[in-house]
């Protein structure tokens, strides 16, 4: 077998195509991350507000099934925002603490009341504001009767 057989049987890569494919799909990270990243910290937005009207609508469901006032404070501890659903005084816990992940860092309004009725205890609407580290807000707004709504800009209706 002559020296030019054999080579065209070998298969492989160069080391110059491999070098190109390992230079595009560096570049390619490199612009996926940053758009990641936002997505991300927007996602996570989205959920803690989420989250909040949840938590919001629950304790307006406990308020009404145990016949008392229901408090929802909302508060930064270590740099995270922490929902606590107590009674009115804040004494007895009703749920457990939930903390907001990492990129939420701010939190405005509250503490919500709701009376046994499940309506809103403490004036006719209250608005709840959440904030990330990229200083985007989401507002979760209670009407008096007690419903609560989220939506992704600052004020809400």
């Amino acid at each position: 077998m002559s020296p030019f057989t054999m080579r065209n049987q070998e298969a492989g890569f160069t080391l110059v195509e491999l070098v190109t494919v390992t230079a595009i799909v560096g570049i390619l990270t490199g612009l996926a991350v940053p758009a990641y990243n936002q997505w991300i910290t927007q996602y996570q937005l989205r959920q803690a507000a989420s989250e909040i009207q949840s938590q919001m609508t629950h304790a307006r469901w406990i308020a009404m099934n145990r016949n008392t006032t229901v408090r929802v404070a909302l508060s930064t501890v270590s740099g995270k925002v922490q929902l606590n659903v107590t009674d009115a005084t804040g004494a007895q816990p009703f749920l457990p603490p939930s903390t907001m992940m990492g990129t939420i860092n701010g939190v405005t309004g509250g503490p919500v009341l709701f009376s046994s009725l499940g309506l809103l205890a403490n004036g006719s609407s209250a608005l709840v504001q959440v904030s990330n580290v990229k200083n985007q807000t989401y507002s979760v707004w209670v009407n008096a009767g007690g419903k609560a709504t989220w939506c992704p800009k600052s004020t809400c209706p």
